[in-house]
């Protein structure tokens, strides 16, 4: 099947569940383009290094297959609504990525962004809804 690009340099395939499931149809528009919009911002700021999709959507089982497995996903995440995405860039530390993104949030070039979660070999980005005061989720797995 083709994959359709979502942006310059994000395609539909690489947001599919680990499990085979392709990302939903429905929130393409809606979640995943702007979604990848945020990305293309963030890849720029690094220098237009490849960015890669560690984990995009998940469905509910698969989310759940991972905490049963012992890895560290919220019962309800952002995966499975299909606003998030873990990333690394090619040749950076996920600390400097993460880095990277927090300026661009202290600058305020991400307006969409909700959800900022650093790991060691990895950022996990969101575009949740926010509340009023803007607050940013933020945390360290």
């Amino acid at each position: 099947a083709m994959s359709l690009p979502l942006t310059m340099h994000f395609e539909l395939a690489e947001f599919a569940c680990h499990d085979g499931t392709p990302y939903p149809s429905e929130w393409i528009q809606d979640r995943l383009v702007p979604l990848c919009t945020m990305l293309e911002v963030i890849r720029s700021e690094l220098g237009g290094r490849v960015v890669y999709i560690v984990s995009g959507y998940r469905t509910g089982d698969y989310n759940a297959s991972l905490a049963a497995n012992g890895h560290h996903v919220a019962g309800h995440s952002q995966h499975t609504d299909g606003r998030a995405a873990d990333i690394k860039a090619e040749g950076m530390a996920a600390s400097d990525v993460h880095a990277a993104i927090e300026r661009l949030q202290a600058d305020g070039r991400l307006p969409l962004l909700g959800g900022l979660g650093k790991y060691p070999g990895w950022t996990h980005v969101d575009i949740r809804h926010k509340p009023a005061d803007g607050h940013l989720a933020r945390w360290t797995g």
